[in-house]
């Protein structure tokens, strides 16, 4: 019985850790038929009329101007914060270009919402802050017509509106 003790608890812990280190494994899973994936790519810029209509107190500090790429070989560079997108289906990865500061990005579901995230990434590579957003599409059938939406990321925090320059 003692030896088969020895034998079985160093195998347990084993299958434990790797359980672990597979449940926060950051993993793509693109979906054709999620609206805010296929649709997010390209260049973004706020428009005034929706977003005052909707954020009044709008602050200057938001975004003016997005710009997404598909890029799946960031979440490489991610797997350091794979832990805080635990429970979360990707279905996008890539860089966003925010008023001219490139960031890697995620886009993943939480609680039946989008949310796109971005990271700062220090001098040394780190991954640091991350600044996170529910996300939307309006589509038109022209897809240059979409209407792109950025929430907070609550329900509660207002939004900011935006229309696409290029796909």
């Amino acid at each position: 019985m003692l030896k088969l003790r020895k034998l079985i608890l160093p195998a347990l812990a084993l299958a434990s850790i790797t359980t672990v280190a597979l449940a926060v494994e950051l993993v793509l899973r693109p979906d054709p038929e999620n609206v805010v994936s296929a649709r997010i790519v390209g260049m973004w810029k706020v428009e005034p009329t929706m977003t005052l209509r909707l954020n009044p107190d709008r602050v200057a500090t938001e975004p003016m101007q997005l710009s997404f790429k598909d890029d799946a070989t960031v979440l490489k560079r991610l797997d350091a914060i794979a832990p805080r997108l635990v429970n979360r289906t990707t279905f996008a990865a890539g860089t966003v270009d925010v008023n001219g500061t490139t960031y890697p990005y995620v886009l993943s579901s939480r609680s039946g919402n989008m949310y796109v995230t971005w990271f700062a990434i220090g001098a040394d590579g780190t991954v640091g802050r991350a600044v996170e957003s529910i996300v939307h599409i309006a589509t038109a059938p022209d897809p240059k017509k979409d209407v792109l939406v950025l929430g907070g990321a609550t329900l509660r925090e207002p939004t900011t509106v935006y229309e696409r320059l290029t796909r």
